[in-house]
Formats: C-alpha cells, sequence, structure tokens
C-alpha cells in the first residue's frame, strides 16, 4: 500500500497578503491627514476645524 501525502494549506497566508497593503495604506492615510492638520494649524482655528471634519468624512469613504 501507498502512503498517501497530505498537503497542508495555511489559511492565514493569502489573507495577510491581502490585508498588509490596506493596513500600509491606513497608515500613510492617516499619517497624511495628521501633516495636513498641523500645516493648516499654522493659520487659525478655523482651518483645522476645517480640515479636521474633511478627514473624517475621508476617512469614512
Amino acid at each position: 500500500m501507498g502512503k498517501k501525502k497530505t498537503i497542508v494549506i495555511d489559511e492565514k497566508t493569502p489573507l495577510l497578503f491581502l490585508a498588509g497593503p490596506m493596513f500600509i495604506e491606513l497608515f500613510l492615510n492617516t499619517m497624511l491627514n495628521n501633516v495636513d492638520t498641523i500645516m493648516l494649524s499654522h493659520y487659525n482655528d478655523y482651518a483645522v476645524g476645517a480640515i479636521g471634519n474633511a478627514n473624517t468624512i475621508m476617512f469614512m469613504m
């Protein structure tokens, strides 16, 4: 009788390949929003409030 070979596929590996770039994009988008807020904080409070609202809307999209 021949031995049967069992192939084991790790199910987490494809998930990491798909989720990894999404996490990187989310991190970079958050950093960009922080830079926008810091840059506009030199102008006035209304600009910071406006960019805060815009960042929230863009995050939800």
